[in-house]
């Protein structure tokens, strides 16, 4: 019987926006995607689930993550076990008023990091 074993090669081709010498993988663990999120529950996404999130109203938050969609999406649905629940991807900062107050402040310290 042989096995096959499985080589992932280091890609010398440049995607726009990664820096030469970063591999797909590396790429895709350092960027950070911001994503809307409502669940039928009161006060903040447990820590564990999402360690960089900020509650805009009740049931409502951003949350700022290098996990995918899903990894999110089930991370929250293990952990809160909600009736409701949507999670969103966004491509711009919303715009929003009458949020929680710092909530303004939060996101526009991320948006001030990412143009970095």
């Amino acid at each position: 019987m042989h096995r096959r074993i499985a080589h992932i090669e280091h890609s010398t081709r440049v995607s726009p926006g990664r820096a030469r010498g970063t591999s797909t993988v590396e790429a895709m663990a350092s960027a950070s995607t911001l994503y809307l999120v409502h669940l039928d529950i009161d006060g903040a996404i447990d820590a564990s689930v999402a360690t960089d999130s900020v509650q805009l109203a009740p049931g409502l938050h951003l949350v700022e993550t290098s996990a995918t969609r899903s990894q999110l999406y089930h991370r929250i649905k293990r952990r809160h076990a909600p009736d409701r629940l949507l999670v969103a991807p966004l491509t711009e900062p919303p715009k929003f008023m009458g949020m929680a107050p710092g909530a303004l402040r939060w996101l526009r310290a991320r948006s001030d990091r990412r143009a970095q």
